[in-house]
């Protein structure tokens, strides 16, 4: 099971060097950060004639750092060396960063093809997607913000709060007790930063996804002059996405200024400590409080970036949330089980029965023999199931109870990729893919494989006389959408051809097709029959054209629970 803690474990693990090799650059950034203050305070001595106590942190040096030259030299060298490992830090955490997110894409889009078919259907496809613009650059910013800038400003926190201790004991416990007053705000508003944030993304959600669906609808919206009703219901869920943005902007507007509001008020405070105390008296307590003064004013941003963590930490948690949902979902394919031996193509459905998650049960204890090397008619009206009869021959769905047998192996027991090495479908639900004809029929770009595309091609189209002609660089649009249905069973035709697979499932043959090819199509899909098992599933009377060696009726039954269950819904 993936949780934050195993993943931000296991992307260590791959990455030590460069996470260690961040560190370091931070650790020693922070430390020639807060080196610099004690140098001032080193040249005030100078102004002075005075060698202070505090003087004597930089007699670690291997030179003598008291003469007036060599310190110059010195503070030169240390702001150019403070200046290059503030880069490095920068650049390491930023490239890190930049790391997680690709570790985090991959292997994200690897379980997202993973997901069983059934969920991408029933829950729809925004419940596993993942913004790669937002949830994405949230997870990085927790890496890179929420824990490697974070640990190292408290490494630099800590080492400035041990050195102000040191030059005075008192001002040092003052400055200790002084920041336990913001934190204690910050602790304050955090639930109700996290109620907001929380509101805001899943309202912002809600919008991406009514949108999404109603452009994926625009036909029908324009069609039944739907534009109004549906921009009403946008406004509706646009108000609630601004309200909660308000809400959001309020908390952390209020957080942001009274963060550096209170740290000013804790440096007023001190100075009035100060001199109420007599502490500034003296050339060298004068060139202790300068120092103490740098420091603060150094490490206010630090403190600063600290306290407004745990908005970084927040919408983290959000994205990993989300993250974790698609990661830890039951992936459909069984590495323990057994590869598919193909035989002969015989198709036995035993007692099969399929329901989806809202109750309507698809199928009731079907029972059919399909003989290998044949040709296969199983027959039903719209509704009776066929689709789904597919994507379960094909192991895309998995029967609610009875088995599915080809070849005397029980496919809840096989390995589904290797048992659709040799299936082949044809079908709208099965959409082309690639960019050109090419890549939709032959699924690849290698050179070679273009002449025996482009000659299956021409055949076909040559046959189709009434279709559109393609050329193989044709662009074909988003999952064929710059084709007609004719051209699409066409090209899908062609695919499941030249893969050459054993078994063939064909879904409505005829549809989108002219009367005069039917003649060729049946033709050819009783020769393809003679050395594999096809299979074609239709709700039209087409027996006589195609003289099948089999025929199989879909129970009724069927249809009557989709209408009660429809009517339920209604």
């Amino acid at each position: 099971m993936w949780l934050k803690r195993k993943t931000l474990a296991q992307f260590y693990s791959e990455n030590k060097k460069l996470a260690w090799l961040t560190f370091a650059m931070s650790f020693t950034a922070g430390l020639l950060t807060i080196t610099v203050p004690v140098a001032i305070g080193k040249y005030y001595d100078f102004l002075f004639g005075y060698r202070s106590f505090r003087a004597r942190m930089l007699d670690f040096l291997p030179f003598d750092i008291n003469d007036i030259k060599v310190f110059l030299v010195f503070f030169i060298v240390l702001v150019i060396l403070k200046t290059i490992f503030s880069f490095a830090e920068k650049y390491c955490t930023g490239l890190l960063g930049e790391q997680f997110t690709f570790w985090i894409r991959t292997t994200l889009f690897q379980h997202q093809l993973k997901i069983p078919v059934q969920d991408y259907e029933s829950k729809g496809m925004g419940r596993y997607l993942l913004r790669f613009s937002g949830d994405l650059n949230s997870l990085k910013n927790y890496l890179t913000k929420g824990i490697i800038r974070f640990v190292s400003d408290a490494m630099m926190l800590t080492l400035t709060l041990a050195l102000l201790f040191w030059l005075d004991f008192r001002l040092g416990l003052f400055m200790l007790t002084g920041l336990g007053l913001p934190l204690w705000g910050i602790i304050t508003f955090n639930r109700k930063l996290s109620r907001a944030t929380r509101a805001q993304r899943n309202y912002k959600s809600s919008l991406l996804a009514f949108t999404n669906t109603r452009l994926r609808a625009i036909h029908t919206i324009r069609f039944f002059n739907k534009e109004i009703p549906e921009q009403g219901k946008f406004d509706k869920k646009a108000e609630r996405v601004f309200d909660a943005g308000i809400q959001y902007q309020k908390v952390t507007s209020l957080i942001n200024a009274l963060i550096p509001g209170v740290l000013y008020l804790l440096l007023g405070a001190l100075f009035m400590y100060i001199y109420f105390s007599g502490q500034g008296q003296g050339t060298s307590a004068g060139s202790n409080i300068l120092v103490f003064i740098i420091l603060l004013l150094t490490i206010m941003p630090v403190m600063q970036r600290m306290l407004r963590v745990n908005v970084v930490w927040e919408l983290g948690n959000i994205s990993f949330e989300k993250l974790l949902n698609v990661l830890n979902r039951i992936e459909t394919e069984n590495v323990s089980n057994t590869i598919f031996r193909y035989k002969s193509g015989e198709i036995k459905i035993k007692e099969m029965s399929y329901g989806f998650e809202s109750g309507h049960a698809v199928f009731d204890k079907l029972v059919f023999n399909i003989p290998g090397s044949g040709l296969a008619l199983i027959k039903g009206p719209p509704g009776s199931g066929k689709s789904t009869l597919i994507k379960l021959m094909a192991g895309l769905y998995k029967p609610t109870s009875g088995k599915i047998i080809i070849d005397k192996q029980d496919l809840a027991e096989v390995d589904g990729r290797s048992l659709r090495r040799r299936i082949a479908v044809v079908s709208d639900e099965i959409p082309l893919m690639g960019e050109t004809v090419f890549e939709a029929i032959s699924y690849s770009r290698k050179p070679e494989k273009r002449l025996p595309t482009q000659f299956l091609l021409k055949y076909l189209q040559n046959n189709n006389p009434d279709l559109p002609p393609l050329c193989l660089d044709d662009k074909i649009g988003d999952l064929g959408c710059n084709l007609s249905k004719g051209q699409r069973k066409l090209l899908a035709f062609a695919r499941a051809v030249l893969t050459n697979k054993k078994i063939i499932l064909i879904d409505e043959l005829f549809e989108g097709l002219s009367p005069a090819s039917i003649p060729f199509w049946s033709k050819e899909v009783r020769e393809l029959a003679t050395d594999k098992t096809v299979v074609v599933f239709t709700s039209q009377c087409i027996e006589e054209v195609l003289m099948p060696d089999e025929v199989f009726i879909l129970p009724k039954r069927n249809l009557d629970e989709a209408a009660q269950a429809t009517s339920r819904v209604a």
